[in-house]
């Protein structure tokens, strides 16, 4: 299974060597303003996210803030689908901007790190590439300048390989070598909803953004419609009155059964009317013959 395991910052916005372990179940605690979300901001650009998209417009830009020297690291270890380890590490550009390179072993801090008499040092780019060199059992790639290059690589992503021009050969290479899946899959966009989970914890706003930044990208042509907001609002009124005919009209089916059973109690005390009357008229009758024998008795 393809995984992030663990982000490694050099000289950063954060002084020295700091590791965050992402292989299991990762708690960032700290007070409020202590740099919490600084750090989760970093996750979607190992996933191919615009590294100046993830910074707020009120800060420096991605390379001025998380790399701000000449010997300032970003290092992304993760796992590939078959289980090799690798890793991606962030420069910055001498004008202005991230390039990436892809190393085929785990992170080691003697790739980075020297001591000498004022303690531990990180080495430059120029000195770290020349240590990269000298080991020819370490595979690393060359620089990469443009995010959507790098995307396409760690994404696996076919439809930004196609071509037989020597770059799309060579990012097919890489891509080979360094994805996050095997070849016949890709991880397309996933990018952009790794940034929509991690900017709004998935609120629809931030999916409703993250839907149109992916139409955009693939120049899907949403449909449009000239249906005008007061028709919509009628026919949604008619709808909701259709949907409340259904139960008036089962009380309209109760109340004719009712109806049907009122006529025919009705016609049966009707039937009954004339035969009260002339048990009436008998009763008096016998009333009458019974007060004249008790007067005889009398």
């Amino acid at each position: 299974m393809s995984r992030l395991l663990r982000i490694v910052l050099i000289h950063t916005h954060l002084p020295g060597v700091v590791e965050l372990q992402l292989d299991q179940h990762t708690n960032i605690c700290g007070t409020n303003a202590s740099g919490k979300t600084t750090l989760q901001r970093l996750v979607p650009v190992f996933y191919g996210e615009q590294p100046n998209r993830v910074v707020p417009k009120t800060r420096k830009k991605f390379d001025e803030f998380y790399l701000p020297y000449s010997n300032s690291y970003l290092i992304y270890e993760y796992q590939r689908e078959g289980g090799a380890l690798c890793q991606v590490v962030l420069t910055r550009k001498s004008d202005g901007g991230v390039e990436y390179r892809f190393v085929a072993a785990p992170y080691q801090s003697e790739f980075y790190l020297i001591e000498s008499n004022d303690g531990v040092k990180a080495l430059s780019y120029s000195d770290w590439a020349a240590s990269m060199r000298s080991r020819p059992e370490v595979q690393v790639s060359a620089k990469i300048s443009a995010t959507s290059e790098y995307r396409s690589i760690i994404q696996n992503d076919a439809a930004a390989l196609r071509g037989n021009n020597a770059d799309s050969v060579k990012l097919r290479r890489l891509a080979a070598s360094f994805s996050l899946v095997s070849s016949g899959h890709k991880l397309r966009h996933i990018e952009k909803l790794v940034s929509a989970v991690h900017a709004k914890e998935g609120k629809m706003d931030t999916l409703k953004a993250m839907l149109a930044a992916i139409f955009e990208e693939d120049g899907v042509t949403l449909p449009t419609t000239k249906v005008k907001n007061t028709k919509a609002r009628d026919w949604i009124q008619q709808m909701r009155q259709s949907m409340r005919l259904d139960k008036l009209q089962q009380d309209f089916e109760r109340l004719k059964q009712l109806a049907q059973q009122l006529d025919g109690s009705e016609a049966q005390l009707a039937g009954l009317l004339p035969l009260l009357a002339n048990d009436e008229q008998s009763q008096k009758q016998c009333k009458a013959d019974a007060e004249q024998q008790v007067n005889t008795l009398r």
